[in-house]
């Protein structure tokens, strides 16, 4: 069995998109095609194409599989971020953009706000905003006069 034959096998094997994508770059690129060409259909760089079909004549379809070290290291302890994640919380203005400033103005660390959803939601942190959260917007008179009441 050719190469392209068995690219052609896992590509209706596969179920990860993601996968199914570099196994048909590859093999689009062994069909005699560009790595220009391949990179565009998958939307990636010609240089990724290149890699993946390295790696594929290097271990087959399995090479082209995330293997546990591939993926970049976390930024920052988990733990800390979660500590000013329950700072924000008591004072009931969490949200993923003002966990990102926080993290960003007290750990130097910089996380975009699907990344901060994500490490909110691994942490146990509800994705919805609390409406008391408007409270600390209220005059503060306005509030002991409430508070009395």
């Amino acid at each position: 069995m050719d190469e392209t034959n068995i690219l052609t096998e896992a590509m209706r094997a596969e179920k990860s998109i993601k996968l199914y994508t570099r196994i048909s770059a590859v093999r689009y690129v062994l069909l005699g095609h560009s790595t220009s060409d391949a990179a565009t259909h998958a939307d990636v760089t010609q240089r990724t194409v290149q890699l993946w079909v390295e790696r594929f004549r290097a271990d087959g379809v399995d090479g082209l599989r995330d293997l546990p070290g591939r993926r970049g290291h976390p930024k920052c302890d988990p733990a800390k971020v979660a500590k000013h994640a329950l700072v924000l919380s008591r004072k009931n203005a969490l949200t993923p953009k003002s966990l990102c400033e926080r993290v960003r103005s007290k750990l130097h660390v910089r996380y975009s706000v699907v990344n901060m959803r994500a490490i909110m939601r691994e942490a146990g942190f509800s994705r919805k905003v609390s409406v008391t959260r408007l409270g600390n917007a209220a005059d503060p008179a306005d509030v002991k006069k409430w508070q009395i009441e």
